[in-house]
C-alpha cells in the first residue's frame, strides 16, 4: 500500500470514529435523525444533550476543513448589505482598524468595508485561489489563500472577525472560534453570520438542504452557545424573526469556557424541526411533476428564470423539466447574471432586459423578496411567480 493511501485510511478510520462525539458539548450523544439523499450524502445527528444538528461523513478526504470547498458566493454578497451595518453600529469605522475576513470569496466585504473604513486594513482567508485572485490587489488588504485551520495569525492582533456563511462548512466550528478569540485584541469584535437551520420549517420546502457542504446546522440557541464556551459575549444576539439567517455581533470577553449543560428543549426543537422538514420535504417532491406542468403551459408567454439554482436543479432532477423552454437564466445576485446550468443550452438573450419576458419566475429560498425587487426593476413588464406559489396550486391541485 502507497504511503498516501495509507495515510487517507487511518486519516478516514480516525474521522469515523470522531463523528459520535457532539461538536458543541463533546458528549457522545449524538442521535441518528435523517439521511441526506444526495449522492455521497451523510447522515444527520441530533446531539440528544445539547440539541445541535450536525452531519458527519464516514471519509472527509479535503483536508481539514470542508471550508477550502465553500459554495454559495452569491449569498455572501447578499449578506453584506445586513453584516456592514451591524458592524457600523458597533465600530468607529473613520478610526484605525485591523480587520479579518473569513471567507471572502472574491471579496464583496472587503470591497465595501475598505470604501467605508478609509483607514481600516483587511486580512483577507480565501482557500478558494480562483476567488482570492479577486481581492489580492486591493490596497489595505492582505490575503492569505488557505484554510483557516491552517493560518497561523498572531494573538491580540485584530480589532474585528467578520465571518460570513463559513462557520457551518468547518469541521472544528468550537476550535475556530477559539482561534477568532485568540487573534481578537480584548474586547474585540466578531461578527458572525451563518445560515439557520429554520429555514427547513418552510412548507414549500424541495430541495435537499442538508447538503454535504455542510457540517453544522445551527440554531440561534445552538450557535449562541457555541459562542459563549469558546469566551465570547453576545452584544447583539441574532434576530428570532429571521428564520434563514443567524447574524450576531459578539466581543471578546474575559470569562473561561464552561461545560455546556444539556437543553431538552433545544433537543425537543430540533426533533420536531428535522420531522417536519422529512414530511413536508416529500411532499413537495411529489409535487414537483405538477409544478414542471405548469411551467410547460406558461412558456408560450416566455419565462425568465431569477435566482436559479439548487430549486432550478431539483425540477430537472425530480420533475423532469426542460430548461430549453426557458428564455433566461440567471444567478443569485444584484446584477442577475446569465448562468448556464447543467443541459441548459436553449439560452436566447445574454440580459434578462433584452430576454423581453412575460414572466419571471423567482426560484430562491432565502432571497426571494430582493430577487423580486431586482428582477421587476430590470423587466417591469413581467409578471413575478415565486417559486413557493408554484409549489403551493401544485400540492392544491394534487389534493384536489
Amino acid at each position: 500500500m502507497r504511503g498516501d493511501e495509507a495515510k487517507s485510511r487511518a486519516r478516514q478510520f480516525f474521522e469515523s470514529a470522531m463523528t459520535k462525539f457532539c461538536e458543541l458539548c463533546r458528549l457522545d450523544a449524538l442521535e441518528p435523525a435523517y439521511r441526506q439523499d444526495n449522492a455521497g450524502g451523510s447522515t444527520v445527528y441530533i446531539c440528544a444533550h445539547c440539541g445541535l444538528t450536525q452531519s458527519h461523513r464516514g471519509a472527509r478526504a479535503q483536508g481539514p476543513s470542508a471550508s477550502s470547498g465553500m459554495h454559495g458566493e452569491s449569498t455572501k454578497n447578499l449578506r453584506v448589505t445586513s453584516t456592514l451595518p451591524l458592524l457600523r453600529d458597533h465600530v468607529d469605522l473613520s478610526t484605525p482598524m485591523s480587520v479579518l475576513d473569513v471567507g471572502a470569496a472574491r471579496g464583496a466585504f472587503v470591497r465595501e468595508f475598505l470604501s467605508a473604513a478609509p483607514r481600516a486594513t483587511v486580512t483577507a482567508i480565501e482557500p478558494n485561489e480562483g476567488q482570492a485572485w479577486a481581492c489580492a490587489f486591493l490596497n489595505r488588504s492582505n490575503v492569505i489563500s488557505k484554510p483557516i485551520e491552517e493560518t497561523h495569525l498572531p494573538g491580540d492582533h485584530f480589532d474585528v472577525v467578520h465571518s460570513c456563511r463559513t462557520i457551518e462548512h468547518l469541521d472544528s466550528p468550537q476550535a475556530v472560534l477559539s482561534d477568532h478569540w485568540r487573534v481578537l485584541k480584548p474586547g474585540g469584535l466578531l461578527i458572525l453570520d451563518s445560515r439557520n437551520i429554520g429555514a427547513i420549517r418552510d412548507e414549500a420546502i424541495a430541495d435537499e438542504w442538508f447538503t454535504s457542504n455542510f457540517h453544522c446546522h445551527f440554531s440561534s440557541v445552538t450557535l449562541s452557545r457555541m459562542l459563549n464556551a469558546a469566551g465570547f459575549e453576545l452584544i447583539e444576539p441574532p434576530n428570532g424573526n429571521d428564520r434563514d439567517n443567524i447574524l450576531i455581533a459578539a466581543a471578546k470577553s474575559d470569562c473561561a469556557p464552561r461545560n455546556i449543560p444539556a437543553d431538552p428543549l433545544e433537543v425537543h426543537s430540533a426533533r420536531a424541526l428535522i420531522s417536519f422538514y422529512k414530511s413536508a420535504r416529500q411532499r413537495n417532491l411529489s409535487a414537483l411533476g405538477a409544478v414542471v406542468a405548469e411551467l410547460t403551459a406558461l412558456a408560450p408567454r416566455g419565462i425568465a428564470i431569477c435566482g436559479s439554482g439548487r430549486l432550478l436543479d431539483s425540477l430537472v432532477r425530480h420533475g423532469g423539466l426542460d430548461q430549453k423552454s426557458f428564455l433566461f437564466l440567471s444567478e443569485v445576485g444584484h446584477g442577475l447574471k446569465p448562468a448556464l446550468h447543467q443541459g441548459a443550452t436553449g439560452h436566447k438573450q445574454s440580459s434578462l432586459k433584452d430576454a423581453n419576458p412575460g414572466i419571471i419566475v423567482v426560484m430562491s429560498d432565502a432571497h426571494a423578496d430582493e430577487i423580486a425587487r431586482i428582477a421587476s426593476r430590470i423587466a417591469p413588464q413581467a409578471e413575478i411567480i415565486h417559486y413557493s406559489e408554484l409549489v403551493f396550486r401544485a400540492y392544491n391541485r394534487l389534493a384536489a
